[in-house]
């Protein structure tokens, strides 16, 4: 094994660059300049400040971008958010109390259980919302279909604090 090599001050990490935050005018901005003047990506991002891929993801996204400026009552906004969906968290606050009930009861509890209560909570909820609406001649909602992975569990317990 080779020894170690002393630190030089060129190893050291230099300050951490921040995340520069762009609203939504600057987004259209950088997309009609990218129009206007026919400039690359790079000579794009050196003007705003931002990574030649930064660029490329937003103009990738333009019409996702068009949209949210047309449906904002502020361009200047930064971030876009979307609404989630009320079976969703109707589902998250039932398998909440599902597992606190487990565990006043003692009954140890995995993930995989966890995953499979999640999955039946939420067709449960869906196709209750479904006939309802048949019912009364309404039209139907469609629910987008539910994946339980490991990213959707991890920030679940990050908004429910409970221990499994």
């Amino acid at each position: 094994m080779a020894p170690k090599r002393a630190a030089t001050p060129s190893d050291e990490p230099s300050s951490k660059r921040s995340n520069k935050m762009m609203n939504l005018e600057e987004n259209v901005k950088l997309l009609d300049k990218c129009k206007s003047h026919n400039l690359s990506n790079c000579a794009v991002g050196k003007l705003f400040g931002i990574n030649e891929s930064t660029v490329r993801s937003i103009k990738k996204n333009e019409a996702k971008i068009k949209a949210a400026l047309a449906a904002t009552a502020s361009p200047s906004a930064k971030q876009v958010s979307q609404i989630r969906d009320s079976a969703m968290s109707k589902m998250e606050s039932a398998l909440f109390v599902w597992i606190a009930d487990h565990n006043k009861k003692g009954n140890p509890i995995d993930s995989n259980e966890i995953r499979a209560k999640v999955k039946s909570l939420y067709e449960k909820l869906t196709s209750h919302k479904t006939s309802t609406s048949a019912e009364t001649g309404c039209p139907a909602t469609s629910h987008p279909e539910f994946i339980v992975s490991k990213g959707w569990y991890d920030k679940f317990k990050r908004r429910f604090p409970c221990t499994t």
